[in-house]
């Protein structure tokens, strides 16, 4: 019965339109799986600083960004979130690594293996009463749209988080 199976297998396979279907199929994940091994960085280095700086009110930059298709490995290289004028940065990230799980599609939200954060340094003084130099960011964050009541919460699992010689320095 085995033998029978295997044997209607192969011949399927002998078949030239489907050995030219497998073949367009297999192409097609090595153009996917290279599309977004060399696409994507571009994207979201782009998407990072613009929406960023945009929904901050202060400039977010990334020097490099790099993605593994086959580890689902994001890892973003000296971030930094500009501090108000005439000030040091306010955040500065050596190196953030995203572990993306597979998870993911199974549960349409994203699952996050691990974060991990080397060498962060966050840079905050007071400016006045109950006024940070974050203050305009938190400001900012609050006087948006307000989530409807029946919206779903967003779907966000994250399992382990690594910080790697970070430093906060209050002035």
């Amino acid at each position: 019965m085995f033998k029978e199976r295997m044997n209607e297998a192969c011949s399927v396979l002998e078949r030239p339109h489907m050995r030219k279907g497998l073949a367009w199929l297999g192409g097609g994940i090595v153009c996917a799986f290279l599309a977004l091994w060399l696409g994507l960085p571009k994207v979201l280095d782009w998407a990072i600083e613009r929406f960023g700086s945009e929904a901050l009110g202060r400039q977010v930059s990334v020097e490099r960004v790099a993605f593994n298709p086959f580890k689902l490995n994001v890892r973003l290289e000296k971030l930094r979130i500009a501090g108000t004028k005439g000030q040091a940065a306010l955040l500065e990230i050596e190196g953030l690594e995203l572990n993306l799980s597979s998870l993911s599609l199974w549960h349409r939200g994203l699952v996050l293996d691990s974060l991990r954060f080397e060498r962060p340094v966050l840079r905050f003084a007071r400016t006045g009463e109950n006024r940070y130099s974050f203050s305009d960011i938190v400001d900012r964050l609050n006087s948006g749209p307000k989530a409807s009541p029946k919206a779903a919460p967003a779907r966000l699992s994250l399992n382990n988080i690594v910080l790697v010689e970070g430093r906060v320095e209050f002035d």
